[in-house]
């Protein structure tokens, strides 16, 4: 889902908003859980990155997954440019909200692109160990004491925890324009080495694999990435979900948990994109109307909450917070329409119950105060469990806070 080009977004950056809420978020109950991908935001100008962040806070978003261009950090070998990511991190720290660096990108000094080819195709980079000066500098930077922090003491830290390595190396677009699981588990490794040395408890993500016509499986891919010794590298597995139905993200999810050898059964998952377009160019089991689009994310996240244990779940990320316009040079598709918030900032159904799930009392406090939030899963409802004691809120007599949970 993931594009090479993130797009500018001038006419955003220029909106007068009216910024509401606090001036410094507190974190949710259910920490990092929820997340969502707001390239708006990070290309947006001051005012309107501050009021994306309270509103992401308020919805109960305590996670934003977000490119860190290694080509936009690092244009040259060694020199390096972090003034866009050390806004973004510090305005998502202001509202208590995390963000997972996602190290990806092409620099032309260290590309494995042959000259004079121009394809689209995302190409990694000649040497593997060319990515560990950047990786080091972005934990370096952003995890717990990490400069970022102590040149700006005045905002809470919130330092970065997890880092995912690379998108959907199993499609062709992002892989050369032809997955290799071995070569990516080079890549995957010698990232994993340098983030660990540079921060000792930093989690490696792998990168999301999602269903496609082209490329490799997910689930084959998994296979072979772990036969070739990515299992020393990878502290939690991803997956890039879209599906027409709750069942379908139900089946995906098993499906990774699946694949992965008998080793490491037990490693977490993280679904780091999953979401449904709701206009654009119409695309057979990912455009659905707004309401449908509401009902989807309603069901499927309450699901996956209420599944977590099972799919040894570590959370799920909506894609996208807002709808993006088309890139330069590109052409449009659903995937630029499968927002919580529309082109011209108005709320979709969607964010209500995105909101609803996110900040359900029986999430938020873990108790059976307010109407019991359900959801109907294989043809049958059920109430969202406390996030303590786990059992359904209707049956749940306790008064835990937040801090408990």
């Amino acid at each position: 889902m993931l594009r090479r080009h993130a797009t500018r977004l001038a006419a955003a950056a220029t909106i007068a908003l009216a910024v509401v809420g606090p001036a410094t978020g507190t974190a949710h109950a259910s920490g990092t859980f929820f997340g969502t991908v707001s390239k708006d935001a990070f290309a947006g100008d001051d005012t309107y990155l501050e009021h994306a962040t309270q509103r992401q806070q308020q919805a109960g978003i305590g996670l934003l997954r977000q490119t860190f261009d290694w080509e936009q950090i690092e244009p040259s070998r060694g020199v390096f440019d972090l003034t866009a990511t050390d806004r973004f991190v510090l305005a998502a720290a202001r509202q208590g909200i995390e963000v997972m660096p996602l190290l990806f990108g092409e620099p032309a000094w260290a590309t494995s692109r042959p000259a004079g080819v121009s394809a689209r195709a995302t190409y990694p980079p000649r040497h593997v160990d060319d990515i560990v000066p950047f990786a080091e500098a972005v934990a370096r930077r952003y995890g717990p004491g990490g400069t970022l922090w102590t040149e700006h003491p005045s905002v809470p830290p919130t330092p970065t925890r997890f880092y995912q390595v690379w998108n959907e190396p199993n499609h062709p677009s992002y892989w050369a324009g032809r997955p290799d699981p071995h070569a990516f588990a080079r890549l995957l490794a010698a990232a994993a080495r340098a983030l660990r040395r540079a921060q000792p408890a930093a989690r490696i993500v792998s990168a999301g694999l999602a269903k496609s016509r082209h490329g490799i499986a997910p689930d084959r891919y998994l296979r072979e990435l772990y036969r070739a010794g990515a299992r020393r590298s990878v502290d939690i597995v991803a997956a890039n979900i879209y599906s027409p139905s709750v069942a379908g993200v139900r089946r995906q999810a098993e499906g990774v948990r699946a694949a992965l050898p008998r080793r490491a059964r037990e490693t977490p998952l993280w679904i780091t994109e999953t979401g449904w377009a709701s206009g654009g160019p119409y695309a057979r089991g990912r455009t659905v109307d707004t309401h449908r689009q509401a009902r989807l994310v309603r069901d499927t996240m309450t699901m996956l909450w209420h599944e977590r244990r099972r799919l040894r779940l570590r959370g799920v990320v909506y894609y996208a917070w807002r709808d993006n316009p088309v890139y330069p040079g590109g052409k449009d598709y659903w995937g630029l329409h499968t927002g919580l918030v529309d082109m011209s900032h108005q709320d979709k159904p969607a964010l209500s119950a995105f909101r609803d799930v996110a900040r359900s009392p029986s999430i938020s406090s873990g108790c059976a105060a307010g109407r019991p939030l359900q959801s109907r899963s294989r043809g049958r409802f059920f109430e969202m469990p406390c996030a303590q004691c786990g059992q359904t809120a209707g049956a749940c007599r306790a008064s835990h806070s937040p801090s408990e949970l």
